[in-house]
């Protein structure tokens, strides 16, 4: 499971708040534990006892401070003791320090010991008894660096080892959790900052690299996917305007050639070229035939526009499948009766229900039964009929025609599109008819597709949905 940004920042913080606090309290358990199971305290009460000893039985040296300071100079070399003796008005009989020979007495405060040194945090005080009579006291201090005084010593070496092990703890994790946020939210940050500078200057072609499955992760996700969206609509936008150049371009040829020529031919009747009635009903037919390819041409360019604005109304009324294609196959039979084209409607026709447009599904099958009569030879073949496709109803119009370039097949039902060779200018048109069918189809609900080969002829296939409940033949 990956972990969202909100629940690392939230580990992070009672990781640095509670491991500090865990280690301070660890330390200071053990360290209390280790210097309660110390024998410490009974070392340092027998040390004490016996130079307390000592001095009672070397007392009758008191004055002597050269011979006592012999009697205890091994303790107070060995443990670092401090030793006083007074009677009982306070005057200092014995004193170890100056036994060694030093000028001055060096009092606890002594601002010239170093701090381990001067931390005397051990005393010890006793009377002292010669022969049953107590003569005075005993004041035994000892240097706190020196085992086994050093109990306050540890203590505070220990106290110190904790906060500073504390500290670097919390250090540590504040130095590991910040690369790792910073890794999670600076470094996308930073990528997205540059991200946002390439799409304000119009450079789409970059991609963003952070993908984990954090917050940041999945915006950036995201942001990379509206990269490769908006990419790809402006790749589309420039190549419609490409296209609606070319539109222009081409309707314009187009418009012109029918124009000059219908406009010649009525030169022509204005000038009385005809001499007789059979040339004068070829004139007439041409005429004819140009402002039908017009009239065709400004339909396509109308549903074009309807189809741009989504405004191309759809009369949708319930039919009966075998009486509607029979019914707008049977015209294109007559129309085929006297030329060079064998028309053929393949039975027999499924009966079911459909829900559809007649004139709009008519258009649809005109525009595919139209582009088979341009591209076939003389004596070609047109089949149509229609079948039952799982929960469709499948209408399809076959020609033995020269077939559709394999490259040009994923594009045919492009808006513009015009084949370089099957859907060339030479056979007119502005390369709308084929979108125009896939838009009604489309709006149907169906789908649209073509099986050609070049040279083999094409068989176009439209599909109309049909209710689960109305499936049968």
């Amino acid at each position: 499971m990956k972990l969202g940004i909100r629940f690392k920042l939230s580990i992070a913080f009672i990781l640095v708040i509670i491991v500090p606090i865990v280690f301070i309290v660890a330390g200071f358990l053990f360290t209390v534990t280790i210097i309660a199971n110390s024998d410490n305290d009974i070392k340092t009460g027998a040390i004490c006892r016996d130079i307390k000893t000592r001095v009672e039985d070397n007392y009758s040296l008191i004055d002597d401070y050269n011979s006592l300071y012999r009697k205890l100079e091994k303790p107070i070399k060995q443990y670092g003791l401090y030793i006083k003796v007074l009677d009982y008005n306070g005057k200092i009989l014995f004193n170890s320090e100056v036994a060694k020979e030093i000028l001055r007495e060096k009092e606890m405060d002594d601002k010239n010991k170093s701090f381990l040194s001067s931390l005397k945090l051990y005393e010890y005080e006793g009377l002292l008894k010669v022969q049953g009579n107590e003569v005075g006291r005993i004041l035994i201090r000892a240097d706190s660096s020196t085992y086994p005084f050093n109990i306050g010593l540890k203590m505070i070496i220990g106290f110190v080892i904790i906060i500073t092990v504390a500290f670097l703890s919390l250090i540590t994790l504040i130095i590991t959790f910040t690369r790792n946020i910073s890794k999670s939210i600076l470094k996308p940050l930073k990528e997205l900052d540059v991200a946002t500078s390439n799409i304000a200057n119009g450079n789409l072609d970059f991609k963003i690299n952070y993908y984990k499955g954090d917050e940041l992760g999945r915006f950036c996700r995201a942001f990379d996917t509206m990269r490769k969206k908006l990419k790809e609509s402006l790749e589309k936008q420039v190549q419609d305007e490409k296209l609606k150049k070319e539109l222009i371009a081409s309707i314009s040829h187009d418009l012109r050639t029918p124009i000059s020529s219908i406009k010649g031919y009525v030169e022509g009747l204005q000038d009385g070229v005809p001499k007789d009635k059979e040339m004068f009903d070829r004139y007439l037919f041409v005429i004819k035939s140009k402002s039908d390819y017009l009239d065709h041409l400004i339909d396509d360019l109308f549903q074009f526009s309807q189809m741009e604005l989504d405004k191309m109304n759809m009369d949708i009324k319930e039919y009966n499948s075998q009486d509607l294609i029979e019914d707008i196959l049977q015209n294109y039979k007559l129309e085929f009766k006297n030329s060079d084209i064998d028309f053929e409607i393949e039975y027999p026709l499924p009966s079911i229900p459909v829900k559809v447009d007649k004139y709009r599904i008519s258009q649809v099958i005109d525009n595919l039964i139209g582009n088979a009569t341009e591209y076939i030879k003389n004596s070609g073949k047109i089949k149509a009929g229609s079948v039952i496709m799982d929960d469709y109803l499948k209408v399809y119009i076959k020609d033995n025609g020269e077939g559709i370039l394999e490259e040009d097949l994923p594009m045919i039902f492009e808006r513009f599109y015009r084949g370089e060779k099957s859907r060339s200018r030479d056979y007119g048109g502005a390369g709308l008819g084929l979108s125009i069918c896939k838009y009604i189809v489309d709006r149907h609900k169906g789908n649209i597709w073509v099986d050609s080969k070049k040279g083999k002829g094409s068989t176009f296939y439209f599909t109309i949905p049909i209710e689960q409940d109305n499936k049968t033949k």
